[in-house]
């Protein structure tokens, strides 16, 4: 349940970080939800709302609670290449990358363990 939970705050920290809520980054990550296995057990509903209203009173407190959250996860690959897939695809669902955003995935990036090599094989 805590990876579902860091999972969902790294995804609402995609949404919110060129501080706009676009409703095409939110019908990505329903989409998402609905074809995975991601979110089961999490009614995304009312959570997504909820963390949305907490990230946008204040978008760097939040991304910097989530990042920490990450930092202190024992993060096997596979779930580190989710929340990082997940982010770029939440971030390209708008068709718009803002500067804003490319510095959330490099901060993103900077508290995962992966090797370079496995991102640039996956993606």
């Amino acid at each position: 349940m805590e990876y579902k939970e860091i999972l969902l705050n790294t995804a609402v920290c995609a949404i919110a970080a060129d501080n706009v809520i676009d409703q095409r980054e939110i019908e990505s990550l329903k989409k998402i939800e609905k074809n995975s296995p991601y979110f089961s057990s999490i009614d995304l509903e009312q959570t997504l709302q909820s963390s949305l209203d907490t990230c946008m009173s204040d978008i760097e407190s939040f991304t910097n609670s989530t990042l920490e959250r990450i930092t202190k996860s024992n993060l096997n690959v596979v779930q580190e290449l989710t929340l990082l897939e997940i982010s770029l695809r939440i971030i390209a669902a708008d068709d718009i990358i803002t500067e804003e955003e490319e510095q959330f995935i490099i901060r993103l990036r900077t508290v995962l363990k992966l090797d370079d090599l496995i991102i640039s094989e996956r993606f």
